[in-house]
């Protein structure tokens, strides 16, 4: 920048006159470096005066691509803590960087609409999961079944076609082993019989046909066609487990 020196003859107060001297200057004045930080993306940019509307002006001008209104400036305060920069924070941001030669500005970008949505959604689900989970955590905690019973029932589940010969001859191979464990497995037991009536009615069908001809099953018979009409008429249970230990005493 240059200067120019130019010659006065102001009104001097002596009673000859005097030669004085002034200087105009052409220097601009000192402007502000504003610096914008966006995570590792750095930009800068200057200004002449200090305001909130310029700021966001030139948050505009470097950062095209963030809309103003998804997001948040924050600037540090004598205390070297980052404040949000707002219309009711413009005057004490002023007034601590007013005079500063460089001003760092942290823009914090906020979640969009969609983002919220979608966290939200993702929150609903993981809830509605824990919930399942913890519900089948209890369900399974009440009485949990044995390894010998559920092979059992879950071998019984796979068959697509139970015969009045075919589960008579696994009952009588899982017997002693089955009456052992059945003490301690009756509601188990009836509870897993309720969430799969449908195998189940159709494995006491195969039970009581297959039961039909030896007169000496009869009275473990009654009390299974007894479950087997309960059953188709309430999808109800109860005594299963007692009912099977009978037939299995009388097989043995």
């Amino acid at each position: 920048s240059s200067l120019r020196l130019k010659q006065t003859q102001p009104n001097c107060s002596k009673s000859s006159p005097c030669r004085c001297w002034c200087v105009q200057s052409n220097v601009p004045v000192m402007s502000i470096v504003l610096k914008f930080v966006l995570g590792s993306d750095v930009r800068r940019t200057r200004c002449d005066t200090l305001s909130l509307a310029v700021v966001d002006q030139a948050m505009a001008d470097v950062f095209p691509e963030v809309a103003r209104d998804t997001a948040s400036l924050q600037y540090k305060d004598d205390e070297d803590d980052l404040c949000v920069l707002n219309s009711a924070t413009e005057a004490d941001f002023i007034s601590l960087h007013g005079s500063a030669s460089t001003i760092r500005l942290e823009i914090i970008r906020q979640p969009s609409d969609l983002q919220q949505q979608q966290q939200q959604q993702h929150g609903e689900k993981s809830t509605s999961q824990a919930h399942d989970t913890s519900t089948a955590d209890a369900t399974n905690t009440v009485q949990p079944m044995s390894g010998l019973v559920q092979h059992v029932l879950q071998h019984l589940s796979g068959l697509e076609t139970l015969s009045e010969h075919a589960l008579p001859g696994i009952f009588l191979h899982f017997a002693p082993l089955l009456l052992q464990q059945l003490g301690s497995e009756h509601a188990s037991l009836e509870h897993h019989a309720s969430q799969q009536p449908q195998v189940t009615l159709a494995a006491l069908q195969a039970l009581c046909d297959g039961l039909d001809p030896f007169p000496q099953l009869q009275r473990p018979r009654a009390v299974l066609e007894g479950l087997l009409e309960n059953g188709r008429c309430n999808e109800c249970f109860t005594g299963l487990a007692a009912g099977i230990e009978e037939l299995l005493r009388a097989l043995l």
